[in-house]
């Protein structure tokens, strides 16, 4: 929604999504909906979204249950097509930097292939400083630059919240691009106005840790 405030011609894309719920006999994910309705492009949903699987499980066992093999080369094509029609791609992760797509699949690895530097999303609540300070040490390690964070407050009695977030920012080696308060409703529309800053790259990943 940033991107598009700015003029930018910009789609979302969501490789892979597990959860979705039946809707007049069509599987609909909440996330694939969000990014598809905050776009400024159209992009048929088999470009935006190549993987959908039902159960809200990881995705490597969502693909097995559903007797199918995520390949990238399907997942390349699709992010091509949406390059195609916009200035921008925001590509959204599933799970997190190390969870398996498949059998030597990792997230990881989808964003190496296509070229991907990333945005960590951080859930703050209890336990998120040990992960998130792990996930960037995980992404400095490859090839990926990190082009900033943004905290996410989730738990709206969690206890000293700023400390937390001071001590993310101390530690996260990229610069932290907004802080998301807590709030009891949907505020997708808002969210775009905390960013202090856009990241300059014209494609990048978004690894949500909410």
């Amino acid at each position: 929604r940033a991107l598009v405030a700015e003029g930018t011609r910009a789609v979302g894309m969501k490789p892979v999504a597990t959860g979705a719920s039946l809707l007049n006999g069509i599987l609909v994910n909440e996330d694939v909906e969000a990014l598809r309705a905050a776009s400024s492009v159209e992009v048929p949903l088999r470009d935006m979204n190549p993987y959908l699987f039902e159960p809200p499980c990881a995705p490597h066992i969502a693909a097995q249950a559903a007797a199918t093999k995520i390949d990238m080369a399907r997942i390349e094509s699709a992010f091509s097509a949406c390059k195609r029609k916009s200035d921008v791609v925001v590509v959204e992760g599933v799970g997190g930097w190390c969870v398996p797509l498949g059998d030597d699949l990792w997230l990881s690895d989808l964003a190496a292939v296509l070229g991907l530097p990333v945005l960590l999303v951080v859930g703050v609540k209890l336990g998120c400083i040990n992960h998130a300070v792990l996930t960037a040490s995980a992404i400095r390690q490859t090839d990926r630059p990190l082009v900033g964070w943004i905290a996410n407050v989730i738990e709206p009695e969690l206890l000293a919240t700023e400390e937390i977030i001071a001590c993310l920012t101390a530690n996260i080696p990229a610069p932290r691009l907004a802080v998301v308060d807590w709030t009891p409703q949907d505020s997708r529309i808002n969210v775009a106005g905390c960013l202090d800053r856009l990241p300059k790259e014209h494609q990048f990943g978004v690894l949500s840790r909410r």
